[in-house]
């Protein structure tokens, strides 16, 4: 017990070290900014470049505190969040289409055929779309230009089984473990996003009952694959 407890106020002592460190670029770069034109020492023609370089930073900073406002909900059981009939193939199929239009900008082809029938299946629309739009996503994110994504489903007696692949640059045995912690980047230079993509697509996936498994090769790509149950 004592073991626990400690090992639950570590866990909060980095997550509120990693909150400070993510608040405090953007923090600091727009008092910065703002002091600089206060006291007038930015050139005019150089003006609106810092205006561009603020709205940039206040764009980051509402999308870091949004997804900490989401993930606090999600984690929190008794917040309720919509449970209605819906198909889940047509939820897939929404958030397919949203991902090409960004995978077409690296010319990243999105191999996908949609699901024939109906998977009927209670849950939020909203944050199932969110779910699998944020793998799909990082699958873009960590892919070169030119490369490919496969999209799959299988309808079992238990479960309905949806797996997203990309031939991007994978994920290191060591940092697998990982994967869904609060801020967690991968290690290949990648640093767009604020590190809560994958915690808040666990914790929706959570809410519902689905299982993710990740199976990736670092250099060769990434698997990831929804179990969601049936009839639930």
């Amino acid at each position: 017990a004592n073991k626990e407890r400690e090992r639950m106020k570590q866990m909060q002592r980095d997550y509120i070290a990693n909150i400070s460190h993510e608040l405090r670029t953007p923090v600091t770069v727009i008092r910065s900014s703002i002091e600089a034109l206060n006291d007038g020492m930015i050139p005019e023609d150089k003006v609106k470049e810092y205006q561009k370089q603020m709205l940039v930073e206040t764009i980051s900073l509402q999308r870091l505190i949004n997804d900490m406002l989401d993930l606090s909900r999600l984690e929190n059981e008794d917040f309720p969040i919509e449970m209605e009939a819906l198909d889940l193939g047509f939820v897939l199929e929404d958030a397919v289409r949203s991902i090409r239009m960004i995978a077409r900008q690296k010319d990243i082809n999105v191999n996908y055929r949609s699901v024939e029938e109906e998977w009927p299946f209670k849950g939020d629309y909203g944050r199932l779309r969110q779910m699998f739009l944020t793998v799909l996503e990082n699958a873009v994110k960590y892919s070169d230009e030119g490369k490919e994504i496969w999209i799959e489903t299988t309808k079992k007696v238990d479960a309905y089984y949806i797996s997203i692949k990309d031939e991007g640059c994978g994920i290191s045995k060591e940092s697998l473990p990982f994967i869904f912690n609060k801020f967690y980047r991968s290690s290949r230079g990648q640093t767009e996003g604020t590190g809560l993509g994958m915690a808040i697509a666990k914790s929706i996936a959570d809410r519902h009952d689905i299982s993710i498994r990740i199976h990736s090769v670092e250099g060769e790509g990434s698997k990831v694959t929804f179990i969601v149950p049936v009839n639930k």
